[in-house]
Parts: structure tokens; C-alpha cells; sequence
């Protein structure tokens, strides 16, 4: 998966992102860049990312921050280090 597939199955919902760490471990992170799943002010402007400036997502563009559901903080991953991304949730669309 490129960089894009990967925002685009973050920002539908809630998914497991499995990757190796920098360590060499594997780890299975359950996140999102769904904006309704992550805190108004642990947000930036669009909802969907940190907000502080200096996070590892404006770091390189081959490193992706996203918002770890079961921790509830900001995380990042290598793009590179990414071998599978499963949509685990989409939260329904009210009415």
C-alpha cells in the first residue's frame, strides 16, 4: 500500500495497522484519522492530525501519524515498515 491508500483506509474509520517497528518488532496498532474518534483539541485545523507542529507527521513524508484508539495518543509509523492495513469500523452517517 502507498502513503495515500494507507490516509485514505485511516481516515474511513478505525483499522489495525500492522508494521515493523524501528526495533525490528512487529506491532499491530488499532488507530484512526477519523476526526470523529480523536479528542477537538488533540487535533489540528482539519481534525484528522496532531497538532502540535513539530509531530513526526511533519517530520518526513515517510513517516504517518495517527491516533492510537486503544492508548489514546498520537503514534507514527515508517510508510515503508507498514505490511498490512485491515478497516476494521466505519462509523455509520446519521440521518
Amino acid at each position: 500500500m502507498d502513503k495515500q491508500q494507507i490516509v485514505e483506509s485511516l481516515r474511513s474509520g478505525i483499522c489495525n495497522v500492522r508494521f515493523v517497528k524501528v526495533d525490528g518488532t512487529m506491532r499491530i496498532l488499532r488507530c484512526t484519522l477519523h476526526p470523529d474518534y480523536i479528542p477537538r483539541g488533540d487535533a489540528n485545523e482539519d481534525g484528522d492530525g496532531p497538532k502540535r507542529k513539530r509531530s513526526p507527521q511533519y517530520i518526513s513524508e515517510n513517516v504517518l501519524a495517527v491516533w492510537d484508539l486503544d492508548e489514546l495518543h498520537w503514534k507514527s509509523f515508517r510508510i515503508s515498515n507498514v505490511e498490512k492495513v485491515d478497516v476494521l469500523q466505519v462509523p455509520r452517517k446519521m440521518a
